[in-house]
């Protein structure tokens, strides 16, 4: 080439190209070339991530999140959301989520601090697991409404069916001075817990996380306490050791035993003892009316598999008299059921004169002379009790009870009456009557084999 013309020519532009590729179809080869800078696209947005550490996301992360829940979603301080390298990374500082216009907090959530990350596969099939979550200095406020058909916890469409509060599945966690209050008009219950993190004694534990509150349920006040360890990451499969007490006026219950996760109930291997001076107060606290009974002591081993709480080899005493067998709560149908298998080896009748009527404490007076009382100057066989529709309407009951012996009599049998009185031997029991003020024909049955 001349210099004088004054013009230069490039060299062609030769493109590298690999034999494999070479060897490939038209259509394959461009295929290949997309699929690689997809890859390449990805990588640059996770690059991007990771070195911002998302920060950049914060509005769009409030404006999408505020959006999808229906509810106010702030986040005041720092915020990072990325991928690390697989799991998600989330944290936000001075984070707030509103409640519903109804409720009495003005905040169903707030946390100094959220730091969590979040296992990428579950979450894409609809399932949160947490690898660890720490949570400072937060507030949970969780209510329902005056009518129980709303509740704080149920985001999207407000006037949608209330839907159980779900837990995220947490292998590990550190949690510090976090409150949780809970209020449920219609049982008239309200309670705060408060959470803490300390660290483990037990080498073969990696944290402690004690909790300890208390509240009320139709006027009767409770507390309770407790703690849950969690396992040293370093120790193949570590459980959760769970200790609970709670008690309320004539009820103590204790709570020991593992669970495979801090938030993890399924597959739990727990033991429960229940003791008190009447076992009808202890269901009182779930709405369920049961039969009062003399003082009782229970224990019995408690797991939840599922959709339902199981309790299995119940053995205990009321009053004189031993019970075993097991109890399943559960709730097809949003509505509560109790499936239980009962026996009794040896029933002394004054443990049942409860079932019918009688006030249990005045049977606990020497002789049960205070057992009956007078009407007109004559003792009553049978007393006048309540029967407690309310509580019976909100619950379903499948319950099998059968006895061995009988031994005693009734309070009324010492006692002359025009009616006279009957001896309860090792025969079936059965007890006929008609509720309420409903027609005559509505009678209800119940036995006792």
């Amino acid at each position: 080439m001349s210099a004088s013309n004054g013009r230069s020519r490039a060299l062609p532009l030769r493109r590298w190209k690999p034999a494999w590729f070479q060897r490939r179809t038209r259509p394959s080869q461009v295929a290949i070339l997309a699929l690689a800078m997809f890859m390449l696209a990805l990588f640059a947005i996770w690059l991007i991530l990771f070195i911002t550490k998302g920060r950049f996301l914060k509005q769009p992360f409030e404006s999408v999140v505020s959006t999808a829940l229906e509810r106010q979603v702030e986040v005041g301080g720092d915020f990072n959301l990325y991928l690390a390298p697989f799991d998600i990374k989330f944290m936000a500082e001075d984070m707030r989520i509103s409640s519903p216009e109804w409720a009495r907090a003005e905040h169903v959530f707030t946390a100094e601090l959220v730091d969590t990350r979040i296992e990428t596969l579950p979450m894409i099939f609809g399932r949160w697991d947490l690898d660890w979550l720490d949570l400072q200095n937060s507030r949970i406020a969780l209510e329902w409404d005056a009518d129980g058909t709303r509740n704080s916890w149920t985001f999207r469409d407000s006037d949608a069916p209330p839907k159980p509060l779900e837990m995220p599945d947490i292998r590990r966690g550190t949690i510090s001075g976090t409150r949780v209050s809970y209020r449920d008009p219609p049982l008239a219950l309200t309670a705060v817990a408060n959470i803490e993190t300390a660290k483990a004694a037990d080498t073969s534990f990696d944290s402690d996380i004690r909790f300890s509150g208390g509240g009320r349920m139709h006027d009767r006040p409770f507390k309770f306490s407790g703690s849950l360890l969690s396992p040293n990451e370093t120790i193949a499969g570590g459980r959760n050791a769970l200790t609970a007490q709670a008690e309320a006026p004539g009820t103590r219950l204790e709570v020991s035993g593992t669970l495979p996760g801090p938030t993890q109930f399924e597959g739990a291997d727990l033991k429960l003892g229940a003791q008190g001076v009447n076992i009808a107060d202890l269901f009182n606290f779930l709405g369920i009316a049961v039969p009062a009974t003399r003082a009782y002591r229970i224990d019995s081993a408690l797991t939840y598999a599922d959709g339902e709480w199981r309790f299995t080899g119940i053995e205990g005493m009321f009053g004189d008299s031993d019970i075993s067998g097991s109890l399943r709560i559960l709730m097809p149908g949003e509505r509560l059921k109790l499936i239980a298998e009962l026996s009794t080896d040896t029933l002394n009748i004054i443990d049942a004169a409860p079932f019918i009527g009688y006030d249990p404490e005045r049977l606990e007076d020497p002789g049960a002379s205070g057992a009956v009382e007078a009407n007109g100057g004559h003792p009553r066989v049978l007393p006048d009790t309540t029967l407690r529709i309310d509580a019976i309407s909100r619950f379903d009951a499948d319950l099998h009870y059968r006895r061995q012996d009988a031994v005693g009599k009734l309070p009324a049998q010492k006692h002359r009456s025009d009616a006279g009185s009957r001896t309860f031997g090792s025969e079936a029991i059965a007890i006929q009557g008609r509720f309420g003020r409903g027609p005559p024909d509505r009678r209800h049955r119940y036995r006792c084999a």
